[in-house]
């Protein structure tokens, strides 16, 4: 049995947007260009890891029912069919009441109520061992969904292995995830958990005169609602060994960013920092920031808006640079050590 911050970076950020942001596996998919049966994987795969062990012995259809109910991802009709077998079936509520237990940090008031046993609605008299856990919310008008496959029709019965079916293959460790995967999907959590408006970790980004400032540029105060991001374009970053970067730029209305994460940076120290730059050349290169320090997790990850001009440059690169240049006017990027090309669509 895992914990949230043990699931994979790719099904952690899924978990995320779906609780969080109460998006659905569509909308996740449309954000990032993805099928929505890859997300809704990668949200089961994450419930699956999430539940104890005894709830493996629930069929492979019955555990994802469940992972879409408590993820606010079924219909009315698909919803009060999912209620009724939780009435029936201690197994599957017993299976469901640890998940609400494990994602209740990162689902707030989006998890549903568990119904008691013997009724789709909770009584006072019915399973009083189980916590309350708030209602979910109702979903706003028009959320996109992805409809499954009817599960097989299977006995009423309500032992520990009621829905067990004959060749289902229970559900091990989380599934291994593509890393360059995880990280697009954590470069879009950022942007999407800031906010549209909210666009930079990045510190020290270049004006038009190459100077730089060592705090956070402030993010617009405007309060007036803002799209929703959408990736437009995708850099992968590889430097020396393992080391590999993603950027995802994004768009929302008339603002681009890019949002990147890398993975298997060796850390940096007090004397260097990593900077993140658009490049065409040492003469020409523009710097977008300095990312926060990098730890023994070798984990680099910034938001930061683009300028107009970034398509005139030819890559994304991260550079490493003196901690001293913070607060210098460096012009021209130290040396690099992740790189990728940049093509970004016409507008």
């Amino acid at each position: 049995m895992a914990t949230l911050d043990d699931l994979p970076d790719d099904q952690r950020a899924v978990i995320a947007l779906l609780l969080k942001q109460g998006q659905s596996y569509a909308g996740i998919a449309d954000l990032l260009d993805l099928e929505a049966d890859t997300i809704r994987s990668r949200a089961h795969a994450a419930v699956d890891a999430l539940g104890p062990e005894r709830g493996r012995r629930l069929a492979a259809g019955r555990r994802a029912e469940v992972a879409d109910f408590l993820l606010g991802q079924q219909d009315a009709d698909e919803d009060e069919d999912t209620r009724e077998y939780l009435a029936r079936s201690a197994a599957a509520r017993a299976w469901a009441r640890v998940i609400v237990g494990e994602l209740r940090p990162m689902g707030e008031d989006r998890l549903p109520e568990l119904p008691g046993a013997g009724s789709a609605a909770r009584t006072a008299a019915a399973d009083d061992d189980e916590p309350r856990e708030r209602a979910r919310p109702p979903r706003p008008r028009g959320a996109a969904r992805v409809k499954k496959p009817e599960p097989k029709p299977k006995p009423d019965r309500d032992d520990d292995e009621a829905d067990v079916e004959p060749g289902d293959v229970r559900a091990g460790p989380p599934r291994p995830s593509s890393r360059l995967g995880g990280a697009i999907l954590i470069g879009v959590l950022a942007l999407v958990v800031l906010g549209a408006g909210a666009w930079l970790i990045f510190k020290g980004g270049d004006d038009n005169k190459g100077s730089t400032s060592s705090s956070a540029v402030s993010a617009p105060t405007s309060t007036q609602a803002q799209p929703t991001p959408k990736a437009i374009a995708q850099v992968n970053l590889k430097g020396a060994g393992k080391a590999l970067a993603v950027a995802q730029i994004l768009r929302s209305g008339t603002q681009t960013a890019i949002a990147l994460v890398g993975q298997n940076i060796p850390p940096s120290t007090a004397k260097d920092a990593y900077a993140v730059w658009l490049y065409t050349s040492p003469t020409k290169a523009k710097r977008l920031g300095y990312a926060p320090p990098v730890t023994k997790s070798g984990r680099l990850q910034g938001v930061a808006p683009l300028p107009a001009n970034a398509a005139t440059y030819k890559e994304v690169v991260v550079t490493r640079e003196p901690a001293a240049g913070q607060a210098a006017t460096a012009t021209r990027p130290g040396p690099i050590v992740l790189r990728g090309p940049l093509k970004l669509p016409a507008r």
